[in-house]
């Protein structure tokens, strides 16, 4: 079977990440409010975040190959350093930092790189047609080498540095008695909430490939389809439109293949035939150029809701419209959830067992400073935000609504675009 047919391959072009998505102005606020001098991008999410460069890494933790080195005293000059074998992606890929320098990671070991190596990796033009300088004309032999050097031309060779992976920033500060390393993931974190414009632009790109994606699934089904088969839909479809879903769980969240009120994470290990009239939940994950989707709502496969199951629907669907009209920057977590908890009880619905609950949305699923964050968090000005209504019931019962917004004092944008409807 052809699951990528040639109409299918001209349904997107797949688009490089625009050369700045960094929000500056916030990260020099932060960087000076905690007391840092600069700060130290190790880890893959915040290069990218930092210089629009990075391969995009299942874990948001993990070390990446792009360090990139930022002074609050010269927020003009960052430096982004980048391995040879990289360079060329500069031809296509382009970035707001100017200053980029590259070190050797394929090169044998023991021989010091010559500058004019670097032609096997990348012709001269790359550079010239990206706009950007190779630094101070160095090749450096390995990264931390390189990130020595660009700290010591930041002045970040004394002072407090913030680095986002301290265990290895504590190693590289060695070199430096005059340094004090100290975390550098939180303050990059509360810098990510708010969201720049082109971060929420592709947030809506990333929401309509998923929304387009469950829609086409959805139509998919056929009688004898299991839930194995239903996740294949899904991700062939999110991978037609230029989407990269999460491998294996995709779905996130899954309601119990028996009869009982429970949840599933780990439905890619169990498959159960999707009968008519079986409630299915939705909650999907993936991202587009770095930046995630999330989000869903149920299904009722192959036939229309019970009359009871309707009016919990329309429950649903009243409190997340409340919870939308209230959000706005200050308002708090539990200040939704009792908001989303009222409108249950003003539609005759049981709210005992019903669960509502909220998190950031960005380069990762999270995308907020949670070392300041109680359990009861403030709503934060252009914060991305996805919001989760669930209401238990039977294995025919199940539903689940989740939203995604951007946040403003003008109030919730809305990224999906379908009628909250059940599918």
């Amino acid at each position: 079977m052809t699951l990528v047919s040639e109409p299918f391959r001209r349904e997107y072009v797949r688009r490089p990440a625009p050369p700045q998505l960094c929000n500056v102005d916030r990260l020099i606020t932060v960087l000076a409010d905690r007391g840092l001098d600069g700060i130290v991008a190790l880890t893959a999410t915040n290069q990218f975040y930092l210089s629009s460069f990075g391969r995009h890494h299942s874990i948001p933790e993990e070390n990446g190959l792009f360090p990139v080195l930022f002074s609050r005293h010269h927020p003009d000059h960052p430096v982004l350093l980048m391995p040879d074998l990289d360079l060329a992606r500069l031809s296509f890929q382009p970035t707001w930092i100017e200053d980029v320098r590259p070190f050797q990671l394929v090169s044998p070991r023991g021989v010091q790189p010559r500058w004019d190596d670097l032609s096997r990796f990348v012709p001269d033009r790359a550079f010239r047609d990206a706009g950007t300088s190779l630094g101070n004309g160095v090749y450096y032999p390995d990264m931390v080498t390189a990130i020595h050097a660009a700290m010591r031309d930041l002045g970040l060779d004394r002072g407090i540095v913030g680095f986002d992976n301290l265990a290895a920033g504590l190693a590289i500060a060695s070199e430096f008695p005059n340094v004090t390393a100290v975390r550098g993931d939180a303050p990059l974190r509360h810098t990510r909430v708010s969201k720049t414009e082109v971060e929420v632009q592709l947030l809506r790109e990333s929401t309509l490939i998923n929304q387009t994606a469950l829609e086409r699934t959805v139509d998919s089904w056929i009688p004898g389809m299991t839930y194995h088969d239903l996740t294949l839909s899904y991700q062939v479809q999110s991978m037609k439109l230029g989407g990269a879903p999460n491998m294996p769980d995709t779905f996130a969240l899954a309601n119990s293949p028996v009869p009982d009120a429970t949840i599933h994470t780990e439905l890619e290990v169990v498959d159960f035939e999707l009968l008519p009239g079986k409630s299915v939940i939705f909650d999907c994950h993936g991202a587009y150029n770095g930046y995630c989707w999330d989000g869903g709502k149920s299904w009722i496969v192959g036939d229309e809701p019970s009359r009871a199951l309707n009016h919990a629907w329309q429950a649903v669907t009243a409190a997340m419209h409340e919870i939308h009209v209230a959000l706005r920057p200050g308002i708090t977590v539990n200040q939704l959830t009792e908001i989303g908890l009222k409108t249950f009880r003003q539609h005759g619905v049981n709210d005992d067992e019903v669960l509502i609950y909220f998190h950031g949305l960005g380069l990762d699923h999270l995308d907020q400073d949670m070392s300041i964050t109680t359990r009861d968090w403030p709503i934060r000005d252009n914060m991305v935000i996805s919001s989760h209504i669930y209401h238990p019931g039977d294995e025919n019962g199940h539903l689940f609504l989740e939203e995604i917004a951007h946040v403003s004092r003008h109030g919730a944008e809305r990224f999906f675009t379908w009628e909250m409807k059940l599918f």
